[in-house]
């Protein structure tokens, strides 16, 4: 063998370490881990059904980036629908004032992607909503802002006609139907979707409800309808009302094995 190809042969195999770097991130995919909070959030706002979950999520293998995460939603009895994520929240650090109270600095945005690296855990509390529910939502108010808009330039009285519309009665009967909670026991399918895989990644997670937590979900119809009404009509400043929400916060459980419903 040549001077020539020995000095060949030494500096191809000098790229071999990197070539062997660029095939392994070609083959190797990325692993998820999803460890959920003990307690999400489960709510019913003008937004439609909410489940907002405190989680960490770890990649090993290599890096990954998220780009979307959905939970099928499965009631023992059958009934179902699909959450996707809307809102990634991150506690940056907690302020005390001089009276002792204490202040979250947060930031909250809107669920596009998430970049989850092997090094550090991503810690955010995700916010899933139902693009159906909103879809359906969006176009009986947008015939609601239609009729609005015509009143506004024909009726003086155009807040209180398009309070006592069809259009408006009909929003308010599509949130007293859809608020989707109902007493029993939830599964609730997670699937992790990342770039470059075809296939997301499944965690189950279970919890229940009970009676009194759907009556107090309900409740909620009628702060929709304060809300619906006070956008059309804005009361005085002196009589402005906070609005107040029911939330509940069941007990998770992670199942073995998906039930069977």
């Amino acid at each position: 063998m040549s001077p020539s190809e020995i000095a060949a042969y030494i500096g191809a195999a000098a790229w071999l370490p990197q070539i062997l770097g660029w095939i392994y991130k070609a083959i190797i995919k990325p692993q998820v881990g999803l460890v959920p909070g003990p307690t999400p959030e489960v709510g019913y706002t003008s937004l439609g059904p909410i489940f907002n979950l405190s989680c960490a999520i770890s990649a090993s293998r290599r890096d990954a980036i998220i780009q979307n995460i959905t939970i099928v939603m499965r009631h023992e009895k059958g009934q179902s629908t699909v959450l996707t994520w809307q809102t990634l929240n991150e506690t940056f650090s907690q302020i005390r004032s001089a009276t002792g109270e204490t202040a979250e600095v947060s930031k909250k945005q809107p669920a596009i992607a998430l970049k989850v690296s092997t090094l550090v855990l991503a810690e955010k509390l995700i916010g899933f909503q139902d693009p159906d529910f909103q879809e359906r939502n969006r176009a009986l108010a947008n015939s609601l802002i239609e009729l609005y808009n015509h009143l506004k330039k024909t009726n003086p009285d155009y807040q209180e006609q398009t309070i006592k519309s069809k259009q408006f009665a009909d929003l308010i009967d599509f949130y007293k139907k859809n608020v989707f909670w109902q007493e029993g026991r939830y599964m609730a399918e997670v699937r992790i979707h990342l770039v470059g895989s075809k296939r997301p990644t499944i965690q189950y997670l279970e919890f229940s409800l009970s009676r009194n937590d759907v009556d107090r979900l309900n409740q909620n119809v009628s702060e929709i309808e304060r809300y619906s009404n006070e956008l059309i009509k804005p009361p005085p400043k002196e009589q402005q009302v906070p609005y107040f929400w029911n939330w509940i916060n069941p007990n998770l459980r992670t199942p073995k094995m998906p039930s069977k419903t």
